[in-house]
């Protein structure tokens, strides 16, 4: 019930709210990128990131002890989130160090981690 709460949540919530930052910063030219825009909407996903950031407390995964589907799927935007350069993020410490879990797999680092494009 929780991995599918996660996987629900990832199109309903955090998808629109990613999906500006990743098409402003990846899928826009750098001259016609709107910062001012880019920013506002990083800002909104910032608080879907302290959601996330709170869960983890106590916990080494989403859904406790063990990686699960939940995981990938919230660390593949993670990722978006993350790693992309230009845009101000609030200090997430338990989501920093989730990230490097799910980065040390690798089945991640050979299919969520190659390059943004």
């Amino acid at each position: 019930a929780g991995v599918d709460r996660w996987l629900d949540w990832s199109l309903s919530t955090l998808q629109p709210a990613d999906r500006p930052v990743f098409v402003g910063m990846i899928r826009t030219p750098k001259e016609k990128r709107d910062m001012a825009a880019i920013q506002a909407a990083a800002g909104e996903a910032a608080k879907l990131w302290q959601i996330v950031e709170a869960h983890l407390k106590g916990r080494h995964y989403l859904e406790g002890g063990a990686f699960s589907l939940a995981d990938m799927v919230i660390g593949a935007f993670c990722r978006r989130y993350i790693e992309l350069d230009g845009i101000e993020r609030p200090s997430l410490p338990l989501v920093q160090e989730w990230y490097a879990r799910l980065k040390a797999r690798p089945a991640f680092q050979r299919h969520i981690a190659p390059t943004l494009s």
